[in-house]
């Protein structure tokens, strides 16, 4: 009996964690910036010039901080000018915290599917790719789906861009009741999600007071792991 009572426990452990999925924000989530300096100077740039407006069109369209720049997209901007934020636009780097790598690997590992969903300009998507889709291409589309801002033409907090990770978590066979989004914006990641009926959960790693629910509430992955 006791063998037995085990092992259905094991099973229904096995079930629960087969009918789940993620979605995962990207930026200050799996991922954080080891140099950012040029794209603190381009909003730097854009805000002098009042068309930081226009920030949206980086996050919804494939055409590259470059290009804006060379159309005057955000303002007649000095070629020396722009010429220095490309250079630096080019060093800009970022790496995937520890725990991201292996919660991408134990989903991987455990089958569960995920989508990544990030508001991203094409500039940043060569990183991003190389840390993420390129160490696991045979799983990509499979297990896991990385949709960018620039590709889809929606952003968060558009529901739009929700639907379309809801809608390839659903091909694998989760219902919408048993998706959870993880990042670590309130608004994006937690508050929006909630409104559209999926689970959700803030990453917060500094550990800082919040009114968010204190279940609601994850400081590293492995926690969920756990």
């Amino acid at each position: 009996m006791g063998v037995f009572f085990f092992a259905k426990i094991l099973t229904n452990q096995y079930h629960q964690r087969m009918n789940h999925g993620y979605i995962f924000d990207c930026y200050g989530t799996l991922v954080h910036p080891i140099s950012n300096s040029g794209a603190k100077e381009f909003l730097q740039t854009i805000k002098a010039n009042e068309r930081y407006y226009r920030i949206d069109r980086l996050m919804t369209t494939p055409t590259s901080i470059q290009e804006h720049l060379a159309s005057d997209s955000f303002g007649h901007i000095d070629t020396i000018t722009q010429s220095h934020i490309i250079n630096s636009l080019q060093k800009d780097k970022t790496t995937l915290y520890d725990d991201a790598q292996r919660i991408i690997k134990h989903c991987i590992g455990q089958n569960i599917p995920f989508c990544i969903l990030s508001n991203l300009s094409a500039d940043y998507k060569q990183n991003i790719e190389e840390l993420i889709i390129e160490p696991y291409r045979h799983y990509h589309d499979i297990i896991f789906k990385v949709l960018f801002s620039c590709d889809i033409g929606y952003k968060k907090p558009e529901p739009a861009s929700y639907e379309l990770a809801i809608n390839f978590l659903q091909s694998k066979g989760i219902h919408k009741d048993k998706m959870t989004m993880i990042g670590d914006n309130p608004k994006y990641d937690y508050l929006t999600p909630l409104s559209l009926g999926l689970q959700a959960k803030r990453i917060q790693r500094n550990k800082k007071q919040t009114d968010i629910n204190p279940q609601d509430i994850i400081h590293n992955f492995d926690e969920l792991m756990s």
